[in-house]
């Protein structure tokens, strides 16, 4: 930079003349490598140790920079049942375009091969132990899994007391809910029954991972203190309701739900912390269920699916209510982003 100030002054102090004696340097025109590639005269010809996610290898000194590591690069993923990226992940979200009955479409690869021709939207990821969705990973993104099952299966595998065609809110259907999602390994509870088909006799199960609920062993005499109407001698409905999201807001929870299991003076309740408070009306929830009206019902089975189809609309994955209601006004919980599972037949 002395050689330039000199020119500067010898050429006048010309700002012209300098711009082309600076672009023309030997430091303008080259760029010294990153501190971290960078090595010195001593070291030239001289290799040491370096790695990628692929593995290890060496690099030399060369012209001040090390250069020409010999691990494995990483490359762009294929369809060939190996780990080209070498993230961890195979064949993941490789698909190659195709056509089925004249319908464009997209083959994914599983398993090193593609597969059959999928002209719709691709499946959504279940709990089952395998990669329904086709990329590469295994029962992800299911914080809330809406799982789909049969009466029958609510009975067997949940609680034989649970008669989802008649009372789909009663504790019993709430336990066979909480029993079932856990037991499906991806889940921790559940709440629900959120929804009904009684033509196909299945029932809509709002799933959650321990990211969204937690389990707080409570006591109706708590409860009591709360609402005092949510009492042993009345488990269910509005005063519990209300008891239950209380006490999970002044926990610093969320919003509650429950009771999930009870016996005598137990109440294990689900606050769901990654639920989002609403406010609506019945009359908006009539639009959705007529008879959830505020007058010919204001809980239970119809009201359960008409928060959850007002959830819904709202662009989460389902919503559980009332948490409070008075008058025609009414408070949901509107829990996560997914779309419908189905686990199954429940046979």
């Amino acid at each position: 930079m002395v050689d330039l100030g000199e020119g500067f002054v010898a050429d006048g102090s010309r700002v012209k003349a300098l711009v082309v004696a600076l672009v023309q340097s030997e430091g303008f025109r080259t760029v010294a490598a990153p501190a971290e590639l960078a090595c010195s005269e001593d070291q030239e010809g001289e290799t040491r140790a370096c790695s990628n996610n692929c593995g290890s290898g060496e690099e030399r000194c060369q012209d001040g920079a090390w250069v020409g590591c010999s691990a494995i690069a990483p490359e762009a993923e294929s369809c060939n049942g190996e780990d080209d990226d070498c993230d961890g992940e195979i064949d993941e979200n490789v698909v190659q375009a195709c056509t089925a009955e004249g319908a464009p479409g997209l083959s994914r690869c599983r398993g090193g091969g593609f597969g059959a021709c999928e002209t719709g939207p691709p499946p959504d990821e279940r709990c089952n132990g395998e990669d329904d969705d086709g990329d590469g990973r295994i029962d992800e993104d299911l914080a809330v899994g809406l799982e789909v099952v049969s009466f029958a299966r609510l009975r067997s595998d949940g609680h034989g007391d649970c008669d989802a065609a008649s009372n789909p809110d009663s504790p019993a259907c709430r336990a066979a809910t909480h029993r079932l999602c856990g037991g499906l390994g991806c889940y921790v509870t559940g709440i629900g029954v959120v929804a009904t088909d009684d033509i196909g006799e299945r029932a809509t199960l709002a799933c959650l991972q321990d990211s969204e609920a937690v389990l707080v062993d409570s006591r109706f005499s708590t409860l009591a203190t709360y609402h005092d109407g949510c009492t042993t001698s009345s488990r269910q409905g509005g005063p519990c309701n209300a008891a239950m999201n209380r006490m999970c807001a002044a926990m610093g929870l969320g919003t509650g739900f429950g009771p999930v299991e009870n016996s005598g003076d137990n109440a294990l309740v689900v606050c769901t912390t990654g639920a989002t408070g609403l406010s609506t009306t019945y009359t908006a929830l009539s639009a959705l269920q007529p008879a959830c009206d505020g007058n010919t019902a204001r809980l239970g089975g119809l009201c359960n699916t008409a928060f959850h189809q007002l959830c819904r609309t709202q662009g989460a994955a389902t919503g559980h209510g009332p948490l409070e209601n008075s008058g025609d006004v009414a408070y949901a919980g509107c829990l996560g982003q997914l779309e419908t599972a189905d686990s199954g037949s429940g046979e």
